[in-house]
C-alpha cells in the first residue's frame, strides 16, 4: 500500500509540474497580449508602456505578498491553486468584453482634464492597475500556493522551489515563443487571448480532480531552533545575515531588469528588423535563462552550507559577465553586418540565426540570475509553518526589485549616462552587493574574504580594459562607414542620432534605423506630405502632424492663412534632433509661433482630444516598426477627428513588404476613407489622400497657392513647381484603386499581418513599383474643376505624367540591376518630356558616370548646375567627372566653387587634396586632409593618403599614427598593414 501511495503521489507531482507549466505559459501570453491591447489606448510610447506593465508587475508582487500568506492558513493548497487558475481564465475570457467598457470609461474621464504628461501618465496607472488587478494578484498567487502543496519539508525546499521556478519560466517561455512568433500572426490577439483562458480553465478542473482523487498530505513541522543546524538538516542563519540576503535579492531583481532594458537597447541598434520578433526574442531569453539557472542549482541548493557564500559569488559573477559582455556586443555587430548582404531567401534561416546569437549572447549572466531565487528562498524560509508567506515575500521583492530596475534604467541610466556607462554602473551594483554579503557571511575567514574581494577587483579592472567606449556603439548608428554623426542622443524613448554622408546628406536615425533623410528623393515625398492635403484642401486652418521626422513636412503645413500645426512626436529626442541638426532643412520649425509639439503617442492623442482637425498627416515610420498606426482602426480614429471637409494624407513604403502587404495597407485606409487618390513620390514611395466626400481639385485654386514664394520655392527644389508637374505625381483613385486591391483582407488592431511579416528584402520591391506604373493612367484630369481663368492644356498634363511615368520605369530597371539600355532610355524619354527636372537628369549623369560615359555625364551635370546654380553637391559631381577625365584645371574650378557654397563637402575638399598632391604642392595636400579628417573623422582614405604623403616626406611616426587609424576604423585594411610592416621594419 505505501509503495502504491507514493506511485500516486509521484504521478500527481508530475501531473501538476505539467500544470504549473502551462499556467507559467498563459501568463505571459496574457502579458504580450494585454500590453499590446492596451498600447491601442494608452499608445506605444515608454511612458504608456511602463506604465502598463508596472500595473502588471505590481499586480504580481502583491498576489505574491497575499496568497503566500493565505495559503499557510489554507486547508488545501491545490483548492486554493485551482480557483486562482479558474478566476485567472474567466477574466481573461471576458477580457475583450471588459476591454471595450474599459476604453470607454478611461477615455470619457480623461476627455475632463487638460492634455498634461503628468496627468495623462497617473490616468494611465491607476486605470490600468484597478483593471488588472484582480488577474495579475491571482497569476502572482500562484508559485507560494503550489510550493505550500509541493514542499513538505525544509530539508527538500530549495529543490523543489527551484524546480517550480523552472517549470514555471520554461512555460512561460513556450508561452512567450507562441505569442510572439505564432499565434497572433496566425489567429489574431481576441483568439489568442482566448485560447488562453481554455488553458487557464481546463487547469482548474485537472486540480480539482486531482484533489479530489488524491490523498491529503501531512505537512511535516519542523521546528525553528536555535543552533546553527536543526534537526532536518537546515542551516539557520542570523537575523542579519537573512536580511541582507533579502536586500541583495531586491537590488538583484532591480539588475536583472536594468540589463534587460540596456541590452535590448544595444542589440535593437544591430537587429535586422527591430520588430516584434526582436523583442520577443530578449524576453526569450531572460525567461529560458531564469529557468536553467533555477533548475541547475536545486540538484544542490538543499546540501550547500554556505548559502549567503554562494549567493555573492554569483552576484559577483553576474557583475563580471556583464562587463565581459560589453566587447563581445561589438564584436556580434560587426559580424551581423558582415553577412546582411546575404540575407535573401529565407527568413527562418537567416532572422533564425540573428535571433539565435541575440538569444544566446544574454543567456550565461541570465542564468546565474535564475539561481539566486531558490537560494534565497532558502535562506529565508526557515520555518515550515511560514513557507507560503515567506515564498510570497521573496516573489513579492523580487518583483518591486524588477519594477524599479526597469524603471531607473530606461528613465534614468541610460538618458544620463549611456548604454555603456549604464551597464558598468549596473555591473558595479552586482560586484558590490555580491562583496557585500561574501563578506559578512560568518564561514570564511576575514583575510580569505579580502583576498577574494580583491582578485575579484583585479578581474573587474582586467575587464574594463577591454570595453569599448561609448563612441564605438554610437557608430552603429551611421549608415555609411564614413559618415559622421552630427547629433547623438541615448533618450528614454529611443537613441535617435543624425549621420550625415560624405556628399552632406543628413538622415534621422532611430535606433539605428533610418526613418528619413534630407537627401533630393526624400524630401520630394517629406514635402508631398505636407504640401498635397494643404493644396487639395479648399480653405485649411489647423492641421495634425503624426511624427514630426525630419520636420520638413510640419514646414511645409505652416502657411500663412493656417492658424495652427500641431504635431505629435512620441519621441522627445526627435524634436531636438530636428532643430539641432536638421533645421536648415526644415526653416526651424519647431521655433515658428504657429508651430505646437506635443510628446505623445499620435493614436493615443487622438483619442483623448476633442479637437477636430482640417488636415490630418500620419509621417512616416516604417508600418512594421511602428505597426498600431496603419490599422484600419487607426485610421477610424483620423477620420473622426476630420472637419466635414477635412482631409488625410498617409505615407506608405514600397520597401521590405510583400505585395500583398502592400495592398492590405492600402485597402485598410480606403476602406475608411472611399475617396482616395494614389499618388508618388521619389518614384516609389505611395501617399493616400483620403476625403469623406469625392476629391474634385480647384485649378485655380491649386494655382494660386503655388505661386506663393514659400510654396513655389519648396517645390521647384524638387521639380514640381507648376500645377501640371504636381499632378504628374497622381496615380489613380476610387474605382481604379479599389480594383487594384481587390479582395484583399484589412490590416487590424485584432489581425495585424504586416506587423508580423517576414518579407526580408529591406530593398523597394520591383512588383509594388510595377503595379503603381500599371495603375498610372494619367487621370488626373477626371479630378479637376473647368477653369475659366486658368487655360491649361491637356497635353501639358499628359507630357509631364508620361515623363514621370518613365522616371517610375527607370528605377524599376534600376532595382532589378539589368537591361541597361532600356533604364537610359527610359531617362533619356522622361528629359525629352521634362527637359528642366533636375532628378531626371541627375540620375542618368550617376548612370552614365558609373558606366565611364563621362562626357555625356559630364552633359548632364553642366545642364543641372545651369538649373541650380546654387547647389554646392552639383559642382562637386561635375568635378569628380573632371577629375576622372584628367581635366586638371576644370576640376579644381568645380572643387572649389563648390566650396564656396559649402565649405564643409567633405568630397570636394578631398579631390583638392589630390590634385595638389599630384602637382608636388604636398604640404597644401596635407592642409586640405586633415581637414577633411577634422570634418569626417570616420573617413579612411583620407587617413591613408595622408599617411602616405607624411611616408614621402619621411615623417615616420605621423605616418605610422595614420596607418594605425585606419587601422582602428577598417581592422581588414590590407594597404594599411603592408605599409605599416614596411615603416616599422625600416
Amino acid at each position: 500500500m505505501g509503495r502504491f501511495a507514493l506511485t500516486s503521489d509521484k504521478k500527481r507531482r508530475s501531473i501538476l509540474l505539467i500544470v504549473f507549466f502551462f499556467s507559467g505559459a498563459t501568463a505571459l501570453v496574457y502579458q504580450l497580449a494585454w500590453i499590446r491591447m492596451f498600447g491601442f489606448v494608452f499608445g506605444v510610447s515608454v511612458f504608456a508602456i511602463s506604465t502598463v506593465l508596472t500595473a502588471f508587475m505590481t499586480g504580481l508582487a502583491l498576489g505574491n505578498y497575499l496568497f503566500g500568506r493565505l495559503v499557510d492558513t489554507s486547508k488545501n493548497a491545490l483548492t486554493l491553486f485551482a480557483f486562482l487558475q479558474l478566476g485567472i481564465g474567466s477574466f481573461a475570457l471576458t477580457f475583450p468584453f471588459t476591454f471595450k467598457a474599459f476604453e470607454f470609461f478611461y477615455l470619457s474621464f480623461h476627455q475632463l482634464f487638460p492634455t498634461s504628461f503628468y496627468i495623462s501618465s497617473l490616468i494611465r496607472f491607476v486605470f490600468s492597475f484597478f483593471f488588472l488587478l484582480i488577474p495579475t494578484t491571482l497569476m502572482g498567487g500562484t508559485l507560494p500556493v503550489l510550493t505550500k502543496y509541493f514542499v513538505k519539508n525544509l530539508g527538500n525546499l530549495g529543490h523543489n522551489v527551484g524546480t517550480l521556478y523552472s517549470v514555471n519560466n520554461l512555460g512561460a517561455f513556450i508561452g512567450c515563443f507562441a505569442a510572439g512568433f505564432l499565434l497572433v500572426q496566425m489567429w489574431g490577439t481576441t483568439e489568442t487571448i482566448v485560447l488562453a483562458a481554455v488553458i487557464n480553465i481546463i487547469i482548474a478542473f485537472v486540480v480539482f480532480y486531482i484533489h479530489t482523487k488524491g490523498t491529503k498530505g501531512k505537512i511535516e513541522k519542523v521546528p525553528l531552533v536555535s543552533e546553527n543546524i536543526d534537526k532536518s538538516g537546515q542551516t539557520t542563519y542570523s537575523g542579519f545575515i537573512v536580511k541582507l540576503a533579502l536586500w541583495v535579492f531586491v537590488v538583484e531583481g532591480f539588475t536583472t531588469l536594468s540589463y534587460e532594458v540596456i541590452w535590448t537597447r544595444i542589440l535593437v541598434g544591430f537587429s535586422f528588423d527591430k520588430s516584434v520578433y526582436f523583442t520577443s526574442t530578449v524576453i526569450l531569453s531572460f525567461i529560458f535563462g531564469l529557468s536553467v539557472g533555477s533548475w541547475l542549482v536545486s540538484f544542490f541548493v538543499d546540501r550547500h552550507k554556505n548559502l549567503p557564500a554562494l549567493l555573492g559569488w554569483i552576484e559577483m559573477g553576474i557583475g563580471l559577465v556583464a562587463i565581459a559582455l560589453l566587447p563581445v556586443f561589438s564584436k556580434i555587430g560587426a559580424y551581423l553586418e558582415s553577412v546582411r548582404p546575404l540575407y535573401v531567401g529565407s527568413w527562418l534561416f537567416h532572422m533564425g540565426r540573428e535571433y539565435f546569437i541575440f538569444f544566446i549572447v544574454m543567456l550565461f549572466p541570465v542564468i546565474l540570475m535564475g539561481a539566486t531565487f531558490p537560494i534565497v528562498s532558502k535562506i529565508y524560509t526557515q520555518h515550515i509553518n511560514q513557507l507560503g508567506t515567506r515564498i510570497g515575500v521573496v516573489g513579492a521583492l523580487d518583483t518591486v526589485g524588477s519594477i524599479f530596475g526597469s524603471f531607473v534604467a530606461g528613465f534614468i541610466f541610460i538618458p544620463f549616462l549611456g548604454v555603456v556607462n549604464a551597464v558598468l554602473l549596473t555591473a558595479a551594483i552586482n560586484l558590490a552587493i555580491g562583496f557585500i554579503i561574501f563578506f559578512f557571511q560568518p564561514y570564511m575567514r576575514k583575510t580569505s574574504k579580502i583576498i577574494v574581494g580583491l582578485t575579484i577587483l583585479v578581474c573587474a579592472v582586467f575587464l574594463l580594459r577591454t570595453v569599448p567606449g561609448k563612441a564605438y556603439f554610437q557608430t552603429w548608428l551611421t549608415s555609411q562607414p564614413e559618415d559622421r554623426l552630427i547629433f547623438y542622443k541615448e533618450g528614454t524613448a529611443a537613441t535617435v542620432s543624425i549621420p550625415q554622408h560624405l556628399d552632406g546628406t543628413k538622415a534621422l536615425s532611430i535606433n539605428g534605423a533610418i526613418s528619413g533623410e534630407a537627401s533630393p528623393g526624400d524630401l520630394e515625398v517629406h514635402r508631398l506630405e505636407g504640401y498635397l492635403p494643404y493644396l487639395l484642401h479648399d480653405n485649411p486652418e489647423n492641421a495634425l502632424l503624426i511624427g514630426l521626422g525630419t520636420g520638413v513636412t510640419a514646414n511645409c503645413l505652416i502657411q500663412s492663412d493656417m492658424k495652427y500645426v500641431e504635431c505629435v512626436e512620441i519621441c522627445p529626442e526627435v524634436v531636438e534632433a530636428a532643430e539641432h541638426s536638421l533645421g536648415e532643412e526644415n526653416s526651424h520649425v519647431v521655433k515658428n509661433q504657429k508651430f505646437t509639439g506635443i510628446i505623445e503617442d499620435g493614436r493615443s492623442f487622438l483619442l483623448i482630444t476633442e479637437v477636430k482637425y482640417d488636415i490630418i498627416t500620419s509621417s512616416g515610420i516604417h508600418p512594421r516598426m511602428s505597426p498600431t498606426i496603419y490599422t484600419s482602426e487607426f485610421y477610424q480614429i483620423c477620420r473622426d477627428h476630420l472637419t466635414e471637409n477635412g482631409v488625410m494624407c498617409k505615407w506608405f513604403p514600397s520597401n521590405w513588404l510583400s505585395t500583398d502587404e502592400f495592398k492590405m495597407l492600402l485597402k485598410s485606409f480606403i476602406d475608411v476613407f472611399p475617396y482616395s487618390s494614389l499618388w508618388v513620390g521619389n518614384a516609389s514611395q505611395a501617399i493616400l489622400i483620403g476625403k469623406t466626400e469625392p476629391l474634385v481639385i480647384n485649378l485655380d485654386m491649386l494655382s494660386r497657392k503655388m505661386k506663393r514664394d514659400k510654396i513655389f520655392h519648396d517645390l521647384a527644389a524638387s521639380g514640381m513647381e507648376t500645377p501640371s508637374k504636381l499632378l504628374a505625381k497622381f496615380i489613380c483613385h476610387d474605382d481604379s484603386l479599389t480594383k487594384y486591391l481587390g479582395d484583399v483582407s484589412v490590416n487590424s488592431d485584432d489581425n495585424p499581418a504586416v506587423e508580423y511579416s517576414r518579407y526580408m528584402n529591406k530593398a523597394r520591391n520591383p512588383e509594388i513599383i510595377r503595379d503603381l506604373i500599371d495603375l498610372k493612367h494619367g487621370q488626373s484630369h477626371l479630378l479637376m474643376q473647368k477653369s475659366d481663368s486658368l487655360m491649361i492644356a491637356h497635353d501639358e498634363f499628359e507630357r509631364y505624367w508620361r515623363a514621370e511615368k518613365y522616371f517610375m520605369i527607370a528605377n524599376i530597371i534600376n532595382f532589378t540591376g539589368d537591361r541597361l539600355p532600356d533604364m537610359l532610355n527610359a531617362l533619356n524619354r522622361a528629359i525629352e518630356l521634362d527637359s528642366t527636372n533636375i532628378r531626371y537628369r541627375e540620375s542618368l549623369a550617376i548612370i552614365l558616370y558609373k558606366n565611364a560615359k563621362y562626357q555625356e555625364a559630364l552633359a548632364h551635370m553642366l545642364r543641372i548646375i545651369e538649373l541650380q546654380p546654387d547647389c554646392g553637391p552639383h559642382y562637386e559631381n561635375a568635378g569628380r567627372i573632371y577629375f576622372d577625365i584628367q581635366d586638371k584645371n576644370r576640376a579644381f574650378d568645380m572643387f572649389r566653387r563648390a566650396l564656396q557654397i559649402n565649405p564643409e563637402l567633405a568630397l570636394s575638399r578631398y579631390y583638392l587634396a589630390l590634385l595638389y598632391a599630384s602637382e608636388n604642392k604636398l604640404n597644401r595636400s596635407i592642409a586640405e586632409l586633415k581637414k577633411v579628417i577634422e570634418l569626417y573623422p570616420r573617413f579612411i582614405s583620407a587617413h591613408f593618403d595622408l599617411g602616405v604623403l607624411y611616408s614621402s616626406l619621411n615623417n615616420i611616426e605621423s605616418a605610422k599614427a595614420c596607418f594605425n587609424k585606419c587601422l582602428e576604423i577598417q581592422p581588414d585594411h590590407e594597404q594599411a598593414k603592408k605599409l605599416l610592416r614596411q615603416l616599422k621594419s625600416s
